[in-house]
């Protein structure tokens, strides 16, 4: 897409935080805590990554990535692109940024978990080289 450029945020402007919140918005329900922003793009084995199109922030993803006693892993978690911008090839962009970047910091994996209603989501992951895997995720809440 011509005018899109992938970034990695290290340091979060009030502008940038206040785009990031309207598009963390779109994506969960939960509270959105834009102080927390820095602190993500901040932390020693993360990468907050947004894309931009005219200097507006249009999507976001997290990246980490850290040594396990099988590997060194990556994560990707928060994938989110404006609801109007969506099927733009914005999603991919953020997502195989991700993978260069997971491959430079020799992971040997890269997981993520997507919600089972996010169709083009799953479309979009699968395309781009991923595969379901049989496993049960667990979360416990504090």
């Amino acid at each position: 897409m011509t005018g899109l450029i992938i970034d990695e945020l290290l340091s979060i402007t009030d502008e940038e935080s206040r785009q990031i919140a309207s598009l963390v918005a779109q994506l969960s329900s939960k509270e959105v805590i834009p102080s927390y922003f820095n602190a993500v793009a901040q932390a020693p084995h993360t990468q907050l990554f947004a894309a931009r199109l005219d200097e507006q922030i249009v999507g976001v993803l997290v990246l980490a990535h850290y040594p396990t006693l099988t590997g060194r892993k990556a994560w990707i978690e928060d994938v989110v692109v404006d609801e109007s911008r969506r099927g733009w090839g914005i999603g991919r962009a953020l997502v195989n940024r991700a993978i260069i970047e997971a491959m430079e910091h020799e992971a040997a994996t890269i997981d993520l978990t997507s919600n089972p209603l996010r169709r083009a989501a799953h479309n979009l992951y699968r395309t781009c080289g991923f595969s379901e895997r049989a496993t049960t995720p667990f979360r416990l809440k504090f």
